[in-house]
C-alpha cells in the first residue's frame, strides 16, 4: 500500500509539472502573439502615417529608429527593424542621388540657354551696330563726295588742250623730266609740310600730284604771312564748301540720325531684354578667377568691368550713345533713361561693384 501511494503522488506530481510546464508554454505564446500583435500594429501605424503623412526618409528613418530602441539587440524585431532602416537609408541614398544628378542636369541647361542667349545677343548687337556704322559711312561718303565736287568745281571751266605732235625723243625727254619732276615735288612736299601750314591743304595738294608743282614752287616763294594767309582761305573754301554739302544733305541727315536713333532704341531694347543673361556672363568671369586660381580674380574683375562698360557704354562715341545707362552685374538688371539721344559729349555711368577679398571696387583703376 506504501508503494501504491508512492507512485500515485509520483504521477499526481508529474501530471502537475506537466500543467504547469503547458501553463508557462501558454504565457510564453501569449506573451509572444501579444508582442507579435503590438509589433505588426506599430508597423502598421508606422506604415499608415508615412503614406498619409506623406513622411520623408528622414522622417521614416527616425520613427523606426525610435521603434528600434524598444526591442533588445539580436531579437527578431530587432533584426527586422533594422533591416528595414537600412533599406530606408539606401532608398535615400538613391533618391538623393537621382534628384542631385536632376538638380545637375537642369542646371547644365539653364548655363547652357543662357550662354546661348548671350550668343545670340552679342550677334544681334553686332549685326544692330554694322547697320548704323553702314548707315553712318554712307552719309559722310556722301558728304565727303559732295565736299570735293564743290571743292573741285572750278575744273569745269578749264580749256581742253589742243592736240600737238610727238615723237619719240620726246617721250624719253618728257619721262626724265618727269622723274626730276617727282623728286622736285615730294621735296618741297616736306618743305611745305615744315612751314606749318594745314595738313589739309598739304594732303589737297599732295593729292593733285607732280602736275601742281609750279603752283607749289609759288606757295613756297610766298613769305610765310602770305603763306599762311593762303593757308586761311583755303581753310575757308574748305569750309564753305563742306557747309554747302552739308545743307545740301540735310534731308540725307536727318533721315540717317532717325535711322540710326530706330538702332539704338532697338539695341537699348535688346540689352534690357537680356539683362539677365548679361549679368550672368559678366559675374561668370568673376567666378572662373576664383574657382581656378584665386591670383586671377583681379585680373577677372579687371576684365569683367571692361566688358560691362563695352556692353551698357557708348555703342559709338562718334556721334551717339544710349543717354544713360546703369547696370548691375550681379542682378543682371537695366535700366535706360533716355535712348539714342545725339550729344556733343556723352558720360555714361555704370556702377558695377566688384568684391574682392572682402574689398569692394566701383572704378577699374583702382584693381590696378
Amino acid at each position: 500500500q506504501y508503494l501504491d501511494a508512492q507512485d500515485k503522488i509520483f504521477e499526481l506530481e508529474k501530471k502537475r509539472d506537466e500543467e504547469r510546464k503547458k501553463e508557462e508554454e501558454d504565457r510564453k505564446k501569449d506573451e509572444e502573439n501579444a508582442r507579435a500583435d503590438q509589433f505588426n500594429s506599430k508597423k502598421e501605424l508606422i506604415r499608415k502615417d508615412t503614406k498619409f503623412s506623406k513622411l520623408s526618409y528622414d522622417e521614416q528613418i527616425k520613427l523606426w529608429e525610435d521603434f528600434l530602441s524598444d526591442y533588445e539587440e539580436g531579437s527578431k524585431e530587432y533584426e527586422e527593424i533594422y533591416e528595414k532602416i537600412f533599406d530606408l537609408k539606401e532608398s535615400k541614398k538613391n533618391e538623393d542621388d537621382r534628384l542631385a544628378k536632376e538638380e545637375q542636369e537642369k542646371l547644365d541647361k539653364q548655363l547652357s540657354d543662357r550662354k546661348k542667349a548671350y550668343e545670340n545677343y552679342v550677334d544681334d548687337r553686332e549685326k544692330i551696330q554694322d547697320k548704323i556704322d553702314d548707315i553712318e559711312k554712307n552719309y559722310a561718303d556722301s558728304l565727303d563726295t559732295r565736299t570735293k565736287e564743290i571743292l573741285g568745281s572750278f575744273s569745269l571751266f578749264e580749256k581742253v588742250p589742243e592736240r600737238i605732235a610727238v615723237s619719240g625723243a620726246d617721250l624719253i625727254h618728257n619721262l626724265e623730266g618727269q622723274i626730276e619732276a617727282q623728286k622736285k615735288f615730294y621735296e618741297d612736299i616736306d618743305k611745305l609740310t615744315a612751314s606749318g601750314v594745314s595738313e589739309e591743304l598739304v594732303s589737297e595738294i599732295r593729292s593733285q600730284g607732280v602736275g601742281a608743282i609750279d603752283q607749289l614752287d609759288a606757295l613756297l616763294d610766298l613769305s610765310p604771312e602770305e603763306l599762311a594767309k593762303y593757308d586761311k582761305l583755303y581753310k575757308d573754301k574748305s569750309e564753305l564748301a563742306e557747309s554747302v554739302a552739308e545743307s545740301e544733305l540735310a534731308g540725307l541727315k536727318d533721315e540717317t540720325d532717325k535711322q540710326i536713333a530706330d538702332l539704338y532704341d532697338e539695341m537699348s531694347d535688346l540689352t534690357a531684354e537680356n539683362a539677365e543673361n548679361i549679368g550672368y556672363h559678366l559675374m561668370e568671369g568673376i567666378s572662373k578667377g576664383i574657382t581656378e586660381n584665386t591670383s586671377l580674380v583681379i585680373d577677372a574683375a579687371k576684365e569683367t568691368m571692361k566688358e560691362a562698360s563695352e556692353v551698357f557704354g557708348n555703342v559709338n562715341p562718334k556721334t551717339y550713345s544710349l543717354a544713360s545707362v546703369t547696370a548691375t552685374a550681379a542682378t543682371g538688371t537695366v535700366s535706360s533713361e533716355s535712348k539714342a539721344q545725339k550729344k556733343e559729349t556723352v558720360k555714361t555711368e555704370l556702377p558695377i561693384t566688384v568684391n574682392v577679398n572682402g574689398i569692394q571696387y566701383q572704378d577699374m583703376n583702382e584693381l590696378a
